[in-house]
């Protein structure tokens, strides 16, 4: 075993040519687990990082505003775009090139840990403590604040980097930053400039709140009756209900958003486009964001005049402009595609001729996505309308049940066994992270009548039990997990699939439950073994759904309704 802190020989076989799918099998899976101990390691150091954070007490200092804070133009929000930028381009714009990664990972020869590089990143936790540790506890200067910041980002960035090559030897990992370099500096660019345009929005965001207000009182004067505007307090309504136009309501984080997203199709497409005529996708995609903004925060103020200021603030305002984003992004995208004047003739040809592979595996869960939205923006903090969820992803299922036939539904007692261990390793999880298992129902399903009870029940099993397992699965272990490994996912076979796309569509899949990201990993890798197990799509459903069934059990059984 090497003991250096350079990592050991990095043993090449032969022949890349002569290297069998079978053998990258055998000799990875040791290697899988390999990589999965310092991602492990790293996560557990976050969630101390976090838990110390928040019983510090909220300290003002550089690191804890930087490290805590949340909102444009705060490093958490940074970073988040990061990791959405760097998302979007490799899965969207077919950067990704894993496939020679995954070959010279089979290269590898296994071997054991590094110990002297796992002490040295245990040092570095350490340092990263005791900085820490100093802000709280000793005041400091600005100057000495920025340094000691400056100093602990360092500490952080050795941590990380020696907890990988403790497991995985440091060539690999300079092929895998030379494979996605670009896409890593368009990201940095992306966060960058969400930080900066957050900074800026965040003080000078009162004169697009005063243009914001202006024009939604042009749009409601005339049908809301004792409608009036406070230019000056930036608030308007009539007695009943009124809303001030502050920061969030100003538009500012729309346009953001969508600036990114056309700079971004305009910069991985731009073979595609046809320039200069493509740049005019920047400022229809700003004022249609804007314009439906203002439309939003007219229909706010209307939901509240008409007696439903519940649904208005808990519901609408939280959700409608996830909404008018995600219409504004895909009528750009939509629109642009269909407009000969802004494509090249090779790339309009193409579009025309060529369906969308993909839209069968993600249309039933971006379905589910959709009635998300829609059952709460009418939501005033319980989402009565659950049901919209399953009748929209059943009808984007019924869409496509032909192409379906062609998909392996064979389920067996395997799916049904890896079911139970997945629900055992949410349990577990929900547990270690201290949840109160203890919550009973929510008190507007408490009081509600009994058949409206049984209704919403009903329909949100169902939808666990069915349409939320096989919309999921065929997004993330379909389309997702063969995704990694190729752009031509359809031709991917399942026994050709290997430990990169297994992790990276395993933590996508964690990243859509939230808070239990963690616990969403861990499933997600049970998930995905189980569909590799044999390549059946339906052994991955089945596991999916007896998860499901065992947390609806122990929802209505013990009680444990915040697992709901």
């Amino acid at each position: 075993m090497q003991r250096g802190l350079v990592a050991p020989r990095f043993a090449w076989k032969p022949s890349a040519a002569s290297y069998s799918h079978s053998h990258a099998r055998a000799v990875g899976w040791p290697l899988i687990i390999q990589a999965g101990i310092p991602l492990a390691i790293i996560l557990v150091e976050l969630f101390a990082l976090r838990t110390w954070l928040v019983r510090s007490g909220g300290q003002s200092n550089l690191l804890a505003a930087l490290l805590s804070q949340r909102g444009p133009g705060t490093f958490r929000f940074a970073v988040v775009q990061f990791t959405v930028a760097f998302a979007m381009v490799l899965l969207m714009f077919g950067e990704l090139r894993l496939a020679h990664l995954r070959v010279a990972f089979g290269k590898l020869e296994p071997r054991g840990v590094v110990r002297s590089a796992l002490m040295a990143h245990a040092a570095f936790v350490l340092v990263c403590a005791s900085l820490l540790a100093t802000f709280f506890d000793v005041p400091l200067t600005l100057g000495w604040a920025g340094v000691l910041t400056f100093g602990w980002f360092a500490a952080a960035f050795a941590a990380l980097w020696f907890a990988a090559v403790a497991f995985v030897p440091a060539p690999f990992w300079v092929l895998a930053f030379r494979a996605v370099r670009q896409t890593l500096a368009f990201a940095a660019i992306v966060a960058a400039g969400a930080f900066a345009f957050g900074r800026l929005a965040a003080t000078t965001w009162e004169p697009l709140s005063r243009a914001t207000t202006a024009v939604v009182y042009s749009l409601l004067h005339a049908i809301v009756p004792g409608v009036t505007v406070d230019p000056a307090a930036m608030t308007l309504g009539n007695s009943a209900f009124r809303v001030e136009i502050h920061a969030q309501c100003s538009g500012y984080e729309g346009l953001g958003l969508m600036f990114v997203f056309t700079a971004a199709s305009l910069w991985f497409h731009r073979k595609e486009w046809r320039f200069p005529q493509a740049l005019v996708l920047v400022p229809v995609g700003l004022s249609a964001i804007w314009i439906l903004n203002c439309v939003r925060v007219a229909l706010l103020i209307l939901i509240g005049v008409a007696g439903a200021p519940d649904v208005a603030v808990n519901g609408f305002h939280s959700q409608a402009g996830w909404v008018a984003f995600n219409l504004v992004a895909l009528g750009t995208c939509l629109g642009a595609s269909r407009t000969p004047w802004l494509l090249r003739r090779h790339a309009e040809q193409t579009s025309s001729r060529v369906a969308n592979p993909t839209v069968p595996y993600l249309l039933p869960f971006l379905a589910i996505l959709a009635g998300a939205m829609t059952a709460q923006l009418v939501s005033a903090g319980f989402e009565w309308l659950y049901a919209i969820r399953v009748i929209f992803a059943a009808g984007a299922l019924c869409c496509f049940l032909p192409r379906y036939r062609a998909l392996d539904w064979r389920m067996g007692w395997a799916g049904i066994a890896m079911g139970v261990a997945a629900f055992l390793v949410w349990s577990a999880m929900e547990r270690l992270t201290g949840s109160v298992m203890s919550a009973g129902m929510p008190a507007a399903l408490a009081g509600a009548s009994a058949m409206r009870q049984n209704f919403w029940i009903a329909f949100r099993a169902f939808g666990a039990v069915i349409t939320v397992p096989i919309a999921e699965e065929l997004a993330f272990r379909g389309f997702l997990l063969k995704r990694f490994e190729s752009e031509d996912f359809e031709s991917v076979g399942w026994h050709s699939i290997g430990w990169a796309a297994i992790i990276l569509s395993s933590a996508a899949f964690g990243a859509l439950h939230g808070g239990r990201w963690l616990a969403g990993i861990l499933v997600g890798i049970l998930y995905a073994l189980t569909y590799l197990r044999r390549g059946s799509l339906g052994d991955a459903i089945a596991a999916h759904a007896t998860t499901n069934a065992l947390i609806a059990a122990e929802v209505l059984v013990l009680g444990h309704w915040q697992l709901w």
